[in-house]
């Protein structure tokens, strides 16, 4: 995986990066598991051959054992001459018994012989399987050794992973709060003015038959409402709409009216309001500088600053709201 730079990516990519690290991590365990498995079956096997060995051990000494007696009773019984016996009847009788007696004891000893060389063809194969056993047993080990590296090394990219997503989070999370507490600053200015300002136009039922006109001509690169977040899945009222256009470009009261604040308002910066009369009141935010001032008496297309980036801004742009009785509404429609 690609190294990411944390401080430059979006949100997309730190998301997108941590799922593939939490994937992979988790491909990871089920390998490490089936190294240990492997490892356990590797040593059950090693200790299998060991108890084979040592039983097939104690078998071939016992056979030794058996060859070594009867190598004796036989030498004994050849040792026995054989010319006097043939003087008497009780003496070829027991010759003949005594032949018998080497017969068996010759087939008994090539049963030995073969039971003793299965044995240690048996115990050849064991000590094969008990290297391999034991070959096998290192590489698990090793493959385990291994992946617990490769895992760890995936938990320390997830783990930091995790904090900028938690940092970006609460970021959002602080600007949503900032927000609701500017909002509401907001209302309370607009409220405030009321009592004090003219309220002669009465609220539309058809906005665009206002007259209002647009504060600057720019493209729109952000509408107004609901904003969800691409990752987070949080939503945010964007209670205005975005006009980009470089800096210091020339913003014009949309309508009549009078100036109610013109200051610095937290998030939204430089800020202008307007009050049009009838509970309506234009915001103009991120101004970077003011050519107007609170009770200044505005007509349509007068100048009230200029554009800029000022409070939470990413570039140069005008942020435009329009508020009846306090409450943000789309600005679209009460615009021509």
């Amino acid at each position: 995986m690609a190294n990411l730079n944390l401080a430059r990516a979006n949100d997309r990519e730190i998301a997108e990066q941590l799922r593939a690290i939490t994937e992979q991590a988790n491909e990871t365990v089920e390998k490490i598991e089936a190294a240990e498995a492997r490892l356990e079956q590797a040593k059950a096997a090693a200790s299998r051959s060991a108890a084979a060995l040592a039983q097939s051990g104690d078998k071939q000494a016992e056979i030794e054992a058996s060859l070594m007696v009867q190598a004796i009773e036989g030498y004994k019984t050849r040792s026995i001459g054989t010319a006097p016996m043939l003087l008497s009847e009780a003496s070829v009788n027991e010759a003949i018994r005594l032949n018998q007696l080497l017969d068996e004891a010759n087939s008994s000893t090539t049963d030995l012989l073969e039971e003793l060389r299965s044995l240690l063809e048996d115990r050849r194969l064991s000590n094969l399987e008990a290297e391999q056993a034991a070959l096998e047993a290192e590489q698990a080990q090793g493959e385990l050794e291994a992946q617990l590296e490769t895992l760890q090394e995936q938990q320390n990219v997830q783990i930091g992973l995790k904090e900028e997503a938690e940092r970006r989070i609460d970021d959002w999370a602080g600007e949503l709060t900032a927000y609701a507490r500017e909002d509401a600053a907001v209302q309370d200015l607009i409220g405030r003015s009321a009592e004090t300002v003219s309220t002669g136009v009465a609220s539309p039922t058809n906005p665009s038959a206002l007259g209002f006109q647009w504060p600057i001509q720019a493209p729109m690169t952000s509408p107004y409402g609901y904003r969800i977040h691409p990752v987070y899945g949080t939503r945010r009222l964007h209670a205005g709409i975005d006009l980009g256009a470089p800096r210091g470009t020339p913003i014009a009261a949309s309508n009549d009216g009078t100036v109610i604040f013109a200051g610095v308002r937290g998030g939204y910066g430089n800020t202008v309001l307007v009050d049009h009369g009838g509970g309506i009141v234009t915001l103009y935010a991120h101004l970077s500088e003011f050519d107007t001032g609170e009770g200044q008496a505005l007509t349509r297309g007068d100048i009230v600053g200029f554009v800029g980036a000022t409070g939470t801004a990413t570039g140069n742009h005008l942020h435009f709201e329009v508020r009846v009785n306090g409450g943000p509404v789309n600005p679209v429609n009460y615009l021509p």
